[in-house]
């Protein structure tokens, strides 16, 4: 859980006790200022989106951190992972779906990719682990009835817009 009041990573087990937790707020490159979302990849590493400083971190899982990407994102929001343990990101503000591609153990950046563009600030992304389908969700900030709503779109795999 990203716990943006405490600017803090939180780790539950599945009965809900919590087992882990770092990043406490501050300026150093692997502290967290103000962690947007968060997720595990399938080598369990946690990545997490930083607003603050407009970042993606990797985290192994005692908090100690192993990569930092700040590939000049506008608000880097929403993570997930894909079956080929790469991590997809919004950047809320760019309007950008980004595949992160890294070998997370090693700490080693492969690539930063634009997957898809001219999305409406999207926040949340959601991948299939079985189909590799991905679903986006959007923050539309037009004024009038749709003021405040939100827009979902889901991609195929090979990122052709199917809904």
């Amino acid at each position: 859980v990203a716990h943006d009041g405490k600017k803090r990573i939180k780790l539950f087990s599945f009965n809900g006790s919590c087992i882990q937790q770092f990043g406490e707020r501050g300026e150093a490159g692997n502290d967290i200022m103000y962690p947007s979302d968060v997720t595990v990849t399938l080598d369990g590493h946690i990545v997490v989106t930083d607003s603050g400083d407009r970042s993606l971190k990797v985290f192994d899982f005692n908090g100690r951190g192993k990569l930092v990407v700040s590939e000049s994102f506008s608000l880097p929001w929403g993570l997930d992972t894909t079956p080929q343990n790469d991590v997809v990101m919004t950047d809320s503000e760019a309007g950008i779906l980004y595949r992160v591609t890294a070998d997370f153990k090693k700490g080693e950046l492969r690539a930063v990719k634009k997957m898809y563009s001219n999305l409406c600030n999207p926040r949340k992304v959601a991948v299939s682990q079985t189909s590799g389908a991905i679903t986006v969700i959007e923050h539309l900030m037009a004024k009038g009835p749709s003021f405040g709503c939100t827009r979902v779109k889901v991609f195929s795999a090979d990122m052709k817009l199917i809904g």
